[in-house]
């Protein structure tokens, strides 16, 4: 994979040149990180990068530097299906989690969207290696089936890719539509950047419920299955 160059903002923004329906879900995807930013589930934002698959075909935008507030225009690179960079610039650590992303891509075609963040309570079932079980109405009806699962720890100071582990995942659980990383963060994925940053705030609101209900003995399945068919 490609490491990133830095480049000024007014270069950068040169280098991108977008075609105009790229230019539209570029902006759709800037309203998205808004969205996660009002909701609060981004705190801690450095951690954070969201793509989007650009509709001309020409690659993914990906976030350069985090999913911060003030995001912007400029703050972006394209990068070919491989994860080379081709226009814009990277952040280092954009460049590793861009994996994840693609593992995303390559086993969902019909995916248009990932986020990946360090929301504080869905990551904290990550750094626990739990699944974040469906008892959570909200998440059935934005179709989730199933728990959603948690990778094996992948340690990259031995040559473990976690990208691996995202692979295996997914090919596990063909019907969820996020993952966590274990002691790492959330994956999550969909259609169109706004409804998958709608779909992310409700992940760590789920997170958020079942952490307080465990100070009430724990909470509970639903009485019916809404399992994977």
């Amino acid at each position: 994979m490609a490491t990133s160059t830095e480049t000024k903002p007014s270069e950068a923004s040169k280098q991108l040149d977008l075609a105009e329906a790229d230019e539209a879900i570029r902006a759709e995807l800037i309203v998205a990180v808004q969205k996660l930013h009002r909701a609060q589930v981004l705190p801690f934002s450095v951690n954070s990068n969201g793509s989007v698959r650009l509709p001309s075909g020409d690659g993914i935008l990906v976030s350069s530097y985090g999913l911060k507030a003030d995001i912007g225009v400029d703050d972006f690179g394209v990068v070919d299906f491989e994860g080379r960079l081709v226009r814009g610039a990277l952040g280092p650590d954009v460049v590793h989690a861009l994996a994840f992303h693609l593992e995303v891509y390559r086993a969902r075609p019909e995916v248009d969207t990932v986020l990946h963040t360090h929301s504080p309570a869905a990551t904290s079932f990550a750094v626990a290696g739990k699944p974040l079980p469906l008892h959570y109405e909200p998440l059935v009806f934005l179709g989730q089936r199933g728990d959603i699962p948690v990778t094996k720890y992948g340690d990259r100071t031995k040559g473990s890719k976690v990208s691996d582990e995202v692979a295996a995942r997914l090919a596990e659980h063909p019907d969820t539509k996020a993952i966590l990383l274990a002691n790492h963060g959330l994956l999550v994925w969909g259609s169109r950047p706004v409804t998958t940053a709608e779909f992310l705030i409700t992940v760590e609101e789920a997170a958020t419920i079942i952490i307080g209900a465990a100070a009430l003995g724990g909470s509970r399945p639903f009485p019916i299955s809404y399992g994977a068919e």
